[in-house]
Parts: C-alpha cells; sequence; structure tokens
C-alpha cells in the first residue's frame, strides 16, 4: 500500500482560449471533512484542490475553455486581480498530476513499476464472507483473544533466556525462515490486506509485486480504499498487515519459549530467531510513519486525510493540511522513532 506522488508545475505552453479542458474518465472526486480529493481509481494516486479548484471540477468534468473557466471564476471572485494566473497553474498542476486531458501534458514519471500476478479477489470475498456472518462482538473477541495471546507470548520471551539478539538476524540467518517469510507472512500480509478491504466493501483488483527502484516487494491493489466513508473500516485496510506480522512475531515469540519442551524438530527451532526477528523487522518497516507505509496510512485514515503525510513532512510548510493534525503526526512519528531507539537499546543489551 505506497503513495505515488507528483511535483505540481505551471504549464509549460500558453494555451489557445478557446482549447478544451476535461478531466479524464474515472477521475473521482471524495469530500472528506475539510478538503476536496482528486483520486485516480486504478492506482489511488490522489490530489487535493482548493474549495476554489473544486468549483471548478463539475465544469471540467463536462469539457469547458480556457475563456469559460475564467469567465466563471470572475463572476464568483470579482475582485481578484490574478484570476488568469491562477487558473493556469491549477490546470498546470492537474496536467502534470495526469487528472487533465491537454495535448501538452507533461508524462507522469512513475516511481514504481507493477507486475500483476493474479487477483485475490474470489478468495478475499469469501474470507470476507465468512468473517462478516459473524456477529461483530465475536470478531472482536477473537481480535482480541490473539491480541491478548501475542502479548502473553511476547511477555514470556522478554522475560526468557530465549529471546534473540538482533544481531542475530544476521549471524543465525536462516534459509527456510527466509522462505517461510517470503512465502508465508507476505502473501498472508498482503491478503488480509484484500479481505478487509472486502469487509469494507471494496473489490480488489490485483495481486503481484511492485517494484520500487531495485527493491521488489508484494502488493494487492486496494486503491478504491478511497470511497470508503467510514473512517474505521478505512483504518482496517492497512492495519490488519502490521496485525498479521506482529501474530507472526508473537507466533515465533511462543515456540522460542515453549517449543523445547514440545519436542519440535530441530529444523524449525533453528529458524525460529531468524522468523522472530525477521517478522519484527517487518512490523517494524510497515509502521513506520515517515516512508508511505500501513502505519502513515493508519493515521491518515483516522485523521480523514489522505496527504497529511505528505503535509508532516513538507519542508514548504503544511498549509494543504489541518495545523493540528499535521501536528499530531509530527508527535506520533517522532515518539514512534524514540519508542524505536529505547526498545532497540534494551533489546540490545539485555539479550546480549
Amino acid at each position: 500500500m505506497s503513495d505515488l506522488a507528483f511535483q505540481p508545475r505551471p504549464m509549460t505552453a500558453a494555451p489557445d482560449e478557446n482549447e478544451v479542458f476535461a478531466m479524464r474518465p474515472g477521475i473521482a472526486r471524495v469530500r472528506r471533512n475539510h478538503m476536496t480529493i482528486l483520486v485516480q481509481p486504478d492506482d489511488g494516486r490522489s490530489m487535493r484542490i482548493s474549495p476554489v479548484g473544486a468549483e471548478l471540477v463539475p465544469l471540467l468534468a463536462q469539457g469547458a475553455t480556457l475563456h469559460e473557466l475564467e469567465s466563471h471564476l470572475r463572476r464568483r471572485f470579482p475582485a481578484a486581480s490574478d484570476v488568469n494566473f491562477k487558473l493556469r497553474q491549477f490546470l498546470g498542476q492537474l496536467v502534470t498530476a495526469g487528472f487533465l486531458g491537454h495535448a501538452e501534458a507533461t508524462p507522469i514519471r512513475r516511481t514504481t513499476h507493477r507486475l500483476v500476478l493474479f487477483n485475490p479477489d474470489p478468495v478475499a470475498r469469501a474470507i470476507a464472507a465468512v468473517l462478516l456472518g459473524l456477529p461483530s462482538f465475536l470478531r472482536g473477541l477473537l481480535l482480541g483473544v490473539l491480541l491478548g495471546a501475542a502479548g502473553v507470548a511476547l511477555t514470556a520471551l522478554v522475560l526468557s533466556p530465549a529471546l534473540p539478539h538482533p544481531r542475530e538476524i544476521v549471524t543465525r540467518f536462516s534459509w527456510g525462515g527466509l522462505a517461510f517469510l517470503l512465502l508465508v507472512l507476505l502473501p498472508i500480509h498482503e491478503l488480509a490486506h484484500a479481505v478487509a478491504a472486502r469487509m469494507a466493501g471494496i473489490p480488489v483488483t490485483s495481486a503481484g509485486l511492485l517494484i520500487h527502484g531495485l527493491t521488489p516487494g508484494p502488493f494487492v491493489d486496494t486503491s478504491g480504499a478511497y470511497r470508503v466513508t467510514d473512517r474505521r473500516k478505512r483504518f482496517w485496510i492497512p492495519a490488519v498487515g502490521p496485525l498479521v506480522d506482529l501474530l507472526c512475531c508473537a507466533l515465533a515469540a511462543g515456540l522460542l519459549v515453549f517449543g523445547p519442551d514440545w519436542g519440535l524438530d530441530p529444523r524449525v527451532t533453528s529458524a525460529l530467531p531468524f522468523v522472530f526477528l525477521g517478522s519484527a523487522l517487518l512490523l517494524t518497516l510497515n509502521l513506520n510513519p515517515i516512508m508511505p507505509s500501513d502505519g502513515s496510512h493508519m493515521i491518515e485514515a483516522l485523521r480523514d486525510d489522505e496527504l497529511l503525510r505528505r503535509s508532516a513532512l513538507s519542508r514548504r510548510g503544511a498549509k494543504m493540511s489541518r495545523p493540528m493534525d499535521v501536528a499530531l503526526y509530527r508527535a506520533l512519528a517522532s515518539m514512534f522513532w524514540q519508542g524505536l531507539a529505547v526498545l532497540l537499546w534494551f533489546w540490545w543489551f539485555h539479550a546480549a
């Protein structure tokens, strides 16, 4: 689940007054508490627009010339002196972002590429139907039991001499553990996103590999999540991924503590430290609010602002989002990294 950013630029060529500008087919307009967002349904790219820009969207949806757009704005804001300049700048941003059809459109430079392998929607729909068939209190109870068991297992490992040292992710590297993470944990992580999307009423269109630079990783296309108006449901779509990582980490922790008494196969026990540390690393990366991650999407869903991370990390100020939300996001990001540093320091010396 990743962001695709764009760099807005003004138009490089002056359009003809009678040239028609039209919104590309399929562009969705989503209204959040204090903003309007344009969304590309195919990949989830989004762009925030001002209230003035939102007034032009119906005209652009039908197709309008520069003269018609400017005339509309001058009628609405007769005292404004820079209508033409700002209108051209706004249209240029739409063109650059890929939301507006225009002969001089600047191609969007993609930093990520998707290799679609299959569509998990039928499986996700079947699992979601089973879960939705359970009473809500039973689903909550099941989640509570899983989290409680995870807490017990992790606490037992922390208090046990079996706690692996962080360096053991290298010194005790396991091919079997790596295979488990790649072939079991990551697919279940992505399937969980698909199931949560289906439970929120959003179909999943594809799954495969997302290649960012030279780094591949799995993905499930949940770009339709913007259509979910319920914040809680939108929150759970990214949240279930780290939840799967946490449960895997807890399972490995429990087996590290109690496995020797159960007579586990030595090949399994030798891979457990790597599985535990690897799933803990994946959990950390997926919760990292600095990067476009499940963690950042969780915060954005709760604050009803899909561009909150971009605003909070902007060096040009945070005019796109509410100041209180920006401050909250920055505080949570700071707490995450400070807490991680303290935890790692304690772990490094406690497990030495």
